[in-house]
């Protein structure tokens, strides 16, 4: 596993420092983050490490060349080159980054400027102890297997042995006591004593060697007495490792059940082989006597009428076995039945298919699943209620709420009114919203859409004007003519700036790019073309989701309207929007049982809108008209706060209300 991270951590340093060197080098990569480099070792030649006791400052050009040259090298050997050198480019980069690092310290930056570096210098340092780590854990796993070696090489069962164990390294002075005890001639049950003593001092060793040095020792040599060992110690470590695991979760979880038993698994089949054989070989079926004496029991406990004794064992048994035969009787001989009357015909009963029992896993995955289709239920229709409302409410002060820099250009005269809705790529939906106008608007841009730097819209001298030749190549395709973008699309409703920028609903409206022609009647057909086109995209969406239903039942008619939906629908795929006409699709979708376009397309803009910014001084406008005369009204604007809102007596009421007196 470390060496997996060491290959990472070295990856991606080495690809990180070959791309900041070549910034230092050359501007072709960025030209403004190569300028930023520049201006940045110019400062650090003015404070390069004994400058001020050496007199001495490098080159600001030639410190950024080495500097990046050096990243470069550096760098491609971190990535690409294994072996020592790989190390030595290591150690060079720390180096570096702690020259950078005091670079940004003596120019007295904050800690800002020098945070890369610090996060770089650690990444090194880090990988440095890594690899030195390896590397000792390497030496540590030489060692003990050229011990076990060692170890294992004198046999025990003899005394004469020449080679003494301490002269080995890992050796201790109990195994050299052992080998000089071995050396003299011993008895057989002394010889026996020290061969268990040694094959322990072995056991030991090898127990103390690593898990890799084992597992060695078991493959390569799987007959040897090692081998067997090894192999005895490495069960026994797992099963250490999975008790203990079992009894630290019992103690954390007392109450979940440690014995694990699924359904069609090995340990269910087990569980029931056990029980059918003890039922085999255990029970025995009870006999007739011990069943009536275990029936004469409960008629003694449950008997209760102090007037009368219960009856004896004898003649309860009797009474049950005369009872017993004459339900057997009554079973075997049939009793004539008479023919059943004449069976009313009824309808045949609803019967539910039987489903397969589940189990608790499945059970509770569909609880689940229901219980989160009823909270996303309550939360689309949270936010749904949040904008179910249509052309009602001041959209100044709506957008005071949300974005109050440009809540304040809304006034009555602007003629706008704010649109809401739901959208998002993932749910919960977002609310968006979107400032529209209704009052005319005049793109200036658009009266002159040319690009005028190019050589086709430029006027033609005489010569030029008659000329094929000169004038062949240069045709004007409209490329780099002025297109309308109104940066004015599905802003979010939120609080965070930062969510606002990185949104993608409002980066896509917001450029999007489309033609707009200066000429207010091109206008208008391009937005029934637009609007033909979206009529046509919901025929086909109807189409293919089948809910173009013909709403007569005759078959043929059926058939020819399915038909006509299908030819459409292939002529639109082939030919495109403009090969069908607009009275085509409206009467298909007369017959059909689909929704009607016109009136989704209205109520698409009334919903979720608010009123128009006039809306408000229009309603303090109010046109009175009197009872007297049909033809009399006033205009007023309602009492101000120096104005009383009960008329004088003693003053007229067509000087009070200021009415116009208009007579037929």
């Amino acid at each position: 596993m470390a060496s997996y991270v060491l290959r990472v951590i070295s990856l991606t340093l080495g690809v990180f420092f070959i791309f900041i060197g070549t910034l230092k080098l050359t501007p072709s990569v960025n030209k403004e983050l190569h300028k930023e480099m520049r201006k940045m070792y110019i400062k650090n030649a003015k404070v390069f490490p004994l400058v001020k006791w050496t007199k001495w400052k490098p080159n600001s050009h030639m410190y950024r060349k080495v500097i990046g040259g050096s990243e470069v090298v550096c760098g491609a050997i971190l990535s690409f080159i294994p072996g020592p050198l790989k190390e030595a480019a290591n150690v060079l980069m720390i180096l570096l980054s702690c020259l950078d690092i005091y670079s940004h310290y003596a120019q007295d930056e904050g800690l800002d400027k020098m945070s890369l570096s610090v996060v770089f210098f650690l990444l090194l340092t880090c990988r440095l102890i890594i690899h030195l780590q390896m590397k000792a854990r390497e030496l540590e796993e030489a060692a003990q297997q050229n011990q076990v070696t060692e170890q294992a090489t004198p046999t025990c069962q003899g005394h004469t042995h020449n080679v003494h164990p301490a002269a080995g390294a890992g050796f201790s002075a109990a195994d050299k006591k052992t080998h000089d005890v071995q050396t003299y001639a011993l008895p057989t049950g002394a010889k026996h004593v020290l061969t268990m003593l040694c094959y322990d001092v072995k056991d030991k060793k090898l127990a103390k060697a690593s898990k890799s040095l084992r597992r060695t020792l078991i493959k390569e040599n799987s007959g040897s007495e090692e081998a067997r060992v090894s192999a005895a110690i490495e069960i026994q470590r797992a099963y250490r490792g999975y008790s203990t695991r079992c009894n630290l979760y019992g103690t954390v979880n007392p109450k979940i059940s440690k014995t694990a038993v699924y359904s069609k698994s090995q340990d269910e089949e087990a569980r029931i082989r056990e029980v059918a054989n003890e039922q085999v070989l255990d029970y025995e079926p009870p006999s007739e006597q011990d069943e009536i004496r275990i029936i004469y029991e409960e008629y003694l406990s449950t008997y209760d009428n102090p007037d009368q004794d219960p009856l004896t064992y004898e003649e309860f048994a009797e009474r049950y076995m005369e009872a017993l035969r004459e339900s057997q009787q009554s079973v075997e001989t049939p009793v004539p039945v008479q023919p059943p009357p004449p069976a009313v015909v009824q309808p045949t009963p609803y019967i539910p298919r039987p489903r397969p029992r589940l189990n608790e896993r499945q059970a509770a995955s569909i609880i689940q699943r229901a219980w989160r289709r009823h909270i996303d239920i309550q939360v689309y229709r949270y936010y749904r209620d949040l904008i179910n409302f249509k052309t009602r409410g001041n959209p100044a002060l709506m957008l005071r709420c949300i974005n109050p820099n440009e809540a304040k250009m809304l006034d009555a005269a602007s003629g706008v009114h704010v649109k809401f809705r739901l959208a998002g790529e993932r749910f919960p939906p977002n609310i968006y919203y979107k400032i529209f106008t209704h009052r005319p608007v005049q793109d200036l841009c658009a009266n002159s859409p040319k690009d005028y730097t190019q050589p086709a819209v430029k006027l033609q001298i005489g010569k030029d004007r008659h000329s094929q030749l000169r004038t062949q190549g240069l045709q004007d395709d409209q490329d780099g003519w002025y297109k309308r973008i109104e940066n004015n699309g599905w802003r979010l409703v939120s609080d965070r700036l930062v969510q606002h920028l990185t949104d993608p609903i409002t980066w896509e409206t917001s450029n999007k790019k489309y033609q707009y022609s200066h000429d207010k009647l091109q206008r208008k057909q391009d937005v029934e073309k637009r609007k033909k086109k979206r009529k046509i995209e919901w025929m086909q969406k109807l189409y293919q989701e089948g809910m173009l239903k013909a709403k007569s039942d005759d078959p043929e008619t059926v058939n020819l309207i399915e038909g006509a939906a299908a030819g459409m629908v292939a002529t639109v795929e082939k030919m495109g929007p403009d090969a069908l006409e607009d009275w085509e699709v409206d009467e298909l979708l007369d017959w059909t049982t689909s929704l009607n376009f016109e009136e989704y397309l209205n109520n698409w803009k009334d919903v979720a809108t608010s009123a128009f910014s006039e809306k408000q001084v229009d309603d303090r406008i109010r046109l009175m008209t009197g009872t007297l005369d049909p033809y009399e009204f006033s205009i007023s604007t309602g009492p101000s706060r120096y104005q009383s809102t009960q008329p004088s007596r003693n003053t007229p009421a067509s000087s009070v209300s200021g009415q116009l007196q208009v007579n037929g």
